[in-house]
């Protein structure tokens, strides 16, 4: 329901009185007092009902959610659809009362460590890559990050939204793995064989190879990272990446072996301890056998925000006996992940991870260092975005005024993220931890790409938004990758976008939940 779609009386839109609500006589007396449930589900559609015309439209927002009959009357014992709809608008026109004000809840600043534990994956892999000296190697990392942008989105959420063993990642990272495989088959044929002479089937074979790997070895880190794993991801990738700097050095050029040997060996050390250490964080535990077996929702609405986030911060919580009527309808979702519904979600981390590496090939892998260091702001950014709305949401009455102060968190978060990337790498490059061969305008290039990002991963927390942000950035990633079109051209082109997108969306009520 769209913030100025009103097309009758608002009954709560005046100030709230000076007396104390005892002296306003209440309407609807004879109405029973409404349940637990039943005042949950009038909370979290509260802008919905100020603005509803008549119980109708209350039933199509229901209906909208995902709510049917048979899910009102067996969950949560309601009634019908519309019998509910009418509840919720009864209680509407209750007496006028003060908003009490909901403290801003700050998302956990454990997030901003992921950044630098993106940056510690990304070198150790990189660092193998570089011993190999392979273009193969390369080009299959490149499609290895693809394939694990796309599974650990799925496995973040999946972690989230619904109470899902440790033990049932496992297949995903043999699907992933798979993936990855094919991906980097694929890559290696289209740029990484080392001269158009080189016969494709062996290049193919050793893409695939070489992409499953690092898949292997990334979506671990994604499992530990969504298990919040964190210090076995520091132990293993940490000790890969000062491996291949030592490995690396021309000290070890007399031992009698040469550089592409020491890769090997450090590549099948990192997938080998990688997924190892994977398979090793998803055994179940008699705990995690006892809620899984419960079937309950895991749902956490104070540090997501009011609805899941397509980034996993950590575990998430289990939520209480009495689950968020709102929450069901994402807990519906837990069955459909396994099937079709994934492709969207799993299409749109694929299409973001394409535009970076669209980036990266255009200008140069030392791009890649700012959007991955600052990665876990980025997340916090978004989440923190969603818990103003939420707050902003309590405090006005007045819908005019609800949307122009929500303009500050859905731009000025963006801006932020924009100007702090930007000095960010300025700053590195300076100091010399960047390469002096990535130029500042480039780097102020990532900087555009990461506030799009922060666009996005705020907008794919609204409904119905992967498979037109799946198309955009993919559309993106195209035009990065056409050497004929300046690449500056789609990084405005989708900034712009996602603009007009954030700016839509804050006309949705939906948006402030």
């Amino acid at each position: 329901m769209s913030l100025f779609s009103r097309r009758g009386p608002d009954t709560l839109e005046t100030s709230p009185l000076p007396e104390s609500p005892q002296e306003a006589e209440p309407l609807h007396l004879d109405q029973p007092p409404p349940n637990d449930l039943l005042r949950a589900l009038a909370k979290q559609l509260r802008l919905e009902r100020r603005q509803a015309a008549d119980p109708e439209e209350l039933a199509a927002v229901l209906e909208e959610e995902g709510y049917s009959d048979e899910i009102l009357r067996g969950r949560y014992n309601l009634g019908g659809l519309f019998d509910t709809a009418e509840q919720l608008y009864a209680l509407k026109i209750g007496p006028r009362r003060a908003a009490s004000l909901i403290a801003l809840s700050l998302p956990s600043r454990r997030w901003l460590w992921r950044g630098p534990l993106l940056l510690l994956i990304g070198g150790a892999a990189l660092g193998s890559a570089h011993l190999l000296g392979l273009r193969e190697a390369l080009s299959a990392l490149a499609a290895a990050g693809v394939a694990a942008w796309g599974t650990g989105l799925r496995l973040s959420w999946l972690r989230q939204v619904s109470q899902l063993a440790p033990q049932r990642l496992r297949p995903r990272l043999l699907w992933g793995t798979l993936a990855g495989g094919a991906l980097g088959a694929l890559a290696t044929l289209l740029l990484g064989r080392a001269s158009p002479e080189t016969p494709a089937l062996p290049s193919a074979v050793l893409g695939a190879l070489l992409g499953g790997g690092y898949s292997a070895a990334l979506i671990s880190a994604g499992v530990l990272l969504a298990l919040a794993r964190w210090p076995l991801v520091v132990v293993v990738f940490g000790a890969a990446w000062v491996l291949a700097s030592v490995l690396s050095s021309p000290a070890l050029g007399g031992s009698g072996w040469g550089s592409m040997d020491w890769g090997v060996v450090l590549l099948l050390a990192l997938v080998g301890a990688a997924v190892g250490a994977a398979l090793w964080a998803t055994q179940p535990s008699s705990a995690q056998q006892g809620s899984a077996q419960g079937g309950s929702v895991q749902w956490n609405p104070a540090q997501w925000g009011g609805r899941p986030a397509d980034q996993a911060g950590g575990a998430p919580v289990q939520a209480a006996a009495l689950p968020l009527p709102l929450g069901a309808r994402w807990a519906e979702l837990q069955n459909q992940f396994s099937g079709l519904s994934a492709w969207p979600l799993i299409s749109y981390g694929w299409a973001c991870a394409l535009a970076f590496v669209a980036l990266a090939w255009r200008v140069g892998s030392g791009v890649l260092v700012l959007p991955l260091l600052l990665f876990g702001a980025l997340e916090w950014l978004s989440a923190l975005m969603q818990a103003r709305l939420r707050q902003l949401a309590q405090r006005h009455q007045d819908p005019s005024k609800l949307r122009r102060g929500a303009l500050w968190p859905a731009f000025g978060a963006p801006l932020l993220l924009l100007l702090l990337s930007g000095l960010l790498g300025t700053a590195l490059r300076w100091l010399g931890l960047i390469s002096a061969e990535t130029q500042p305008v480039h780097l102020w290039g990532a900087a555009v790409l990461s506030a799009a990002l922060l666009q996005s991963t705020w907008l794919a927390r609204q409904p119905h938004q992967w498979p037109r942000l799946a198309a955009m950035w993919l559309t993106g990633a195209g035009l990065l990758a056409t050497s004929s079109v300046n690449w500056w051209v789609p990084l405005l082109l989708l900034t712009l976008t996602l603009t007009l997108l954030c700016d839509d969306a804050l006309s949705d009520l939906s948006t402030y939940r």
